[in-house]
């Protein structure tokens, strides 16, 4: 992304003196042609920046995907305790970890949501749902193995749930980004902040737990009443 902005600047600074040395009879005609070129390179870099990467999803199409919310927790206290600009260095280091671990486990990371971050994870016959546990397992031993910050462990919360989700483009920092919405997405934020709530590293949905508990053994929390969701909702955990 970063060579394909800086490109165009190079072929329209590059280009007008090229020009002007190898054609300098030329050059009051040169100039005001280097000049347009020069403009329209750089508009078109700048277009490309605010849209961003070619996607091929369409805006308010349905697929089945996995969810994921992750907060820091405690992050007022944080902010107390090591001021803003510490804090915002800890959260931004944290959020490009965690960046990377769901992009080699096939998910794509969104958007931050001020204290942590959504991340949405291909099903593909509940593989994305396995590969979005993996993923919280590792960000979780990354937190765990970082050294205490002010005497105190850092710790965070994952809440995710898999079932159909739609999408479309928002403006953030300035350019266009893609945000997932819909029921699955609200649960999984739910889902969050009810492991924040109950200290709990890990809580899932019903339709996650389903596929795995193929292969490991789960805690159900019991049904609880999440805000948004109309009905009540059978909470996961993994087992101790």
């Amino acid at each position: 992304m970063a060579l394909g902005l800086l490109l165009p600047w190079i072929v329209a600074i590059s280009l007008p003196i090229y020009a002007a040395m190898s054609w300098r009879l030329l050059m009051p005609m040169t100039w005001p042609l280097s000049s347009g070129i020069f403009i329209a390179v750089i508009a078109l870099s700048t277009l490309a920046w605010q849209v961003g990467p070619s996607d091929t999803r369409n805006e308010g199409e349905l697929g089945e995907a996995t969810v994921l919310f992750c907060d820091l927790e405690d992050s007022t206290g944080w902010v107390v305790s090591l001021g803003g600009q510490r804090y915002q260095k800890l959260y931004g280091d944290w959020v490009k970890a965690c960046d990377s671990v769901v992009s080699q486990h096939g998910g794509v990371l969104e958007r931050t949501t001020g204290d942590g971050f959504v991340a949405v994870f291909a099903n593909q016959g509940g593989a994305g749902i396995h590969s979005c546990l993996k993923a919280c397992q590792l960000m979780q031993a990354q937190l765990d193995e970082m050294p205490l910050v002010e005497s105190k462990k850092v710790n965070a919360s994952f809440g995710f749930e898999a079932g159909p989700v739609s999408g479309g483009y928002v403006m953030e920092a300035g350019r266009k980004v893609w945000s997932s919405s819909g029921t699955t997405v609200n649960m999984a934020r739910r889902l969050q902040s009810l492991a924040g709530e109950e200290k709990r590293n890990i809580v899932f949905g019903p339709v996650a737990s389903r596929y795995l508990a193929e292969s490991m053994t789960l805690e159900r929390l019991g049904q609880r009443n999440l805000k948004g969701i109309d009905h009540p909702v059978d909470c996961f955990s993994l087992a101790p």
